[in-house]
C-alpha cells in the first residue's frame, strides 16, 4: 500500500492529469473535497465538477514545493496555476498563479478528504470579470 505522501502526491498527479475519473479512484467512496472557500462536496458530484472544472481552466496545473506528513494526514504547500478560459482561449491576461495548501486526510491508501486552503480572489475577479 502506498505511504500517505505518495497516496496525496498521486492525487495531485492526477488532477495535473485532468483525468477526473482518475481522482475519484484515488477517493474514498465516503470522500470530501472541500474548496478553498469551506464549501465541502461529496464524492458523488465530483467527477462532474472536475471535468467542468478542467473545460473552464484548461492548463490548471498545482506545483508542489514542500510537504509535511503526520501520520494519515499530509499537508502540501505550493502553487496552483491556470488559464481561466471560458471561451476556451488561453489569453496571458487571464492566467493565474495563487499560493495554495492542501491539507489531505489519507485512509487505507485513498483519499478521504481534500481541503484546498488559498487565496483565490485573483481567480474570482477573473471570473467575475467575465460575467459582467
Amino acid at each position: 500500500m502506498p505511504s500517505p505522501e505518495e497516496t496525496a502526491r498521486s492525487f495531485v498527479e492526477a488532477i495535473n492529469s485532468h483525468d477526473p475519473r482518475r481522482i475519484l479512484e484515488l477517493m474514498t467512496p465516503d470522500g470530501e473535497f472541500t474548496d478553498s472557500l469551506g464549501d465541502a462536496f461529496a464524492t458523488d458530484v465530483l467527477l462532474d465538477a472536475w471535468a467542468q472544472y478542467f473545460r473552464m481552466v484548461p492548463d490548471y496545473s498545482i506545483a508542489i514545493e514542500d510537504v509535511l506528513t503526520r501520520d494519515d494526514l499530509v499537508v502540501l504547500f505550493g502553487t496552483a496555476n491556470g488559464t481561466y478560459a471560458p471561451d476556451g482561449l488561453l489569453k496571458g491576461e487571464n492566467r493565474f498563479r495563487v499560493f495554495a495548501a492542501w491539507r489531505a486526510l489519507v485512509r487505507h491508501g485513498r483519499v478521504a478528504r481534500w481541503q484546498i486552503f488559498g487565496d483565490n480572489k485573483a481567480v474570482h475577479d477573473l471570473v467575475r470579470g467575465h460575467k459582467a
